[in-house]
């Protein structure tokens, strides 16, 4: 069954505070008429009171009240799609089928207020307000005649440059927000979010710009992608698809180059058939013929054993995201990714190989559950984390007998999840991070160093202090909030992590030699 959240439950959530002073009884004056002083929003778009942490949750308040707290509406569910950190649950509004703009606004302003816990100090109330203006600019008639189409129908009556313009405008919306666990996801990114993948042909690759060279660098493969089933690795460059070449154009700034780049690409896979791609490898061009393919579904850890120069045998796992979605999460398999991570420690042990690097570049995060479980191949009994909620409400997230055990604060609720065919590695290890590296990544990293693991790259992303819920909006849009704020033995999780040993990528050394500077740094360091 989906957790459902609805308005009203949200809305009951609110603190009330104390019992205000009764004001004293005013002096009659002349009539006036009556000054409106609210907000030009109320009469469309209802007030949400604000939820404001009071302290810890008073657990024996909950006897006989019928509220729920936080730590249950957003953890608790009858399967695993209800868990971590994505929440599918329809919110609605203030009308039936077809949902409206009115919908939409009013549904992300009580999300917002009644759920953000984040350390952003914007004035919400202000930013809900400029919203509402931004939107009656150019939908000035009454919002709930607005009709939204999903992905999926058609009856809006508005055209698909006008639900364009309503994604941007929701993006600014919730981009004021200026919190980067707390964004806007259009239908399309919300279909991806739920699914793992656009249902659309794709390499299986991420992409970045060679400083001032041509070429697409590979910055990460996807296991059982068309371009790690071909041979590509990270460091590859594209040079040319299907006789195209990708040669930089001396008035184009970088992102605007990049994107031109991967129209080639894009346009390549939308007219069919293989990709025959002149790549560069360690400074050496051939040809690499791959079928793009549609790849849904969960991204999964892959690893295989790399010798360095000295002769040194390594283990490389890189695991690219702990988001995991159906077929591969289910039932049977709630951990994927975690159970993935413990089968590759398999692999390492029993091809006799002393020492693990793991590669957590380009991760976003994820599932708080998934980490945990992957972090317990390697320090059981310090992985996990706590997530405490603006209600004062918390859960903890903790490994044990190769479970990762979800308990709510006030014991109302105990949930494990199996890990399977568990590994424990005993060896040498280090981890590799970068920039790209973000929520839950970070969590798993801060572990590892908590159990005397050294980190090695640069400074990650910065949004490991709190804790991120993906909810459904109206008209097959959704948003990621920030819901917690994250703790790891009581401690609150710094917001990025600092690197024990720093050493930054070098793409153009690596495109030209095939050397990743860092990989070398961890080979070092794990050599001593």
């Amino acid at each position: 069954m989906i957790l459902v959240l609805g308005i009203s439950l949200l809305l009951a959530s609110c603190s009330t505070g104390s019992t205000p002073t009764p004001k004293p009884t005013p002096t009659p004056t002349p009539t006036t008429p009556p000054v409106n002083t609210a907000p030009a929003s109320s009469a469309e778009i209802p007030p949400v009171p604000r939820n404001v942490n009071t302290g810890n949750y008073d657990c024996s308040s909950l006897k006989g009240s019928g509220v729920t707290p936080l730590s249950l509406r957003l953890n608790r569910g009858a399967d695993i799609y209800d868990q971590g950190t994505h929440v599918p649950g329809q919110l609605r509004g203030l009308s039936d089928t077809p949902e409206t703009l009115q919908d939409l606004l009013y549904t992300t302003k009580s999300i917002i207020n009644n759920m953000y816990y984040g350390y952003s100090t914007v004035n919400l109330d202000d930013l809900h307000e400029s919203a509402y203006k931004a939107f009656k600019k150019d939908f000035p008639n009454k919002l709930n005649t607005y009709l939204l189409s999903d992905e999926w129908a058609s009856y809006s009556n508005l055209s698909d440059a006008r639900q364009a313009l309503v994604d941007t405008k929701m993006d600014s919306y919730i981009d004021g927000v200026k919190d980067g666990h707390t964004f806007y996801m259009n239908r399309a990114q919300t279909d991806a979010d739920k699914n793992g993948s656009a249902p659309t042909p794709v390499l299986g690759v991420s992409l970045a710009l060679v400083p001032g060279q041509d070429g697409l660098i590979l910055t990460d493969a996807r296991l059982n992608g068309p371009a790690l089933t071909a041979g590509m690795r990270r460091g590859d460059v594209i040079l040319s698809i299907n006789g195209t070449a990708l040669t930089r154009t001396a008035s184009l700034l970088d992102d605007q180059q990049y994107a031109a780049f991967r129209k080639v690409l894009t346009s390549a896979i939308s007219a069919g058939g293989d990709l025959v791609m002149n790549v560069k490898t360690a400074g050496q061009q051939h040809m690499v013929r791959a079928t793009p393919a549609v790849l849904t579904g969960t991204s999964l850890p892959w690893g295989e054993v790399r010798t360095d120069t000295g002769g040194k045998q390594h283990y490389y796992i890189h695991i690219p995201t702990f988001s995991s979605v159906g077929p591969q999460r289910s039932q049977s398999v709630p951990m994927p990714i975690a159970s993935r991570v413990h089968q590759l420690v398999a692999d390492a042990q029993s091809k006799g190989v002393d020492n693990i690097v793991m590669d957590l570049r380009g991760n976003g995060g994820g599932l708080l559950i998934e980490f945990v479980g992957a972090a317990a191949a390697f320090a059981p009994n310090i992985a996990g984390e706590s997530t405490r909620y603006i209600d004062g409400s918390s859960i903890k997230f903790a490994y044990s007998a190769s479970n990762v055990v979800l308990t709510d604060g006030c014991g109302l609720y105990n949930q494990n999840y199996p890990v399977q065919n568990t590994a424990q590695w005993k060896g040498k290890m280090v981890v590799l991070v970068d920039g790209k590296s973000a929520s839950a990544s970070e969590m798993f990293s801060t572990n590892m160093q908590a159990a005397g693991i050294k980190v090695i790259g640069s400074d990650t992303y910065g949004v490991g202090a709190t804790s991120t819920y993906h909810l459904d909006l109206p008209g097959g849009r959704s948003m990621s909030v920030t819901a917690g704020r994250t703790y790891i033995n009581d401690k609150p999780v710094a917001e990025s992590v600092k690197p024990d040993i720093v050493s930054l990528d070098n793409y153009a050394q690596l495109a030209d030699t095939g050397v990743d500077n860092t990989l070398q740094t961890a080979y070092r360091e794990l050599n001593k």
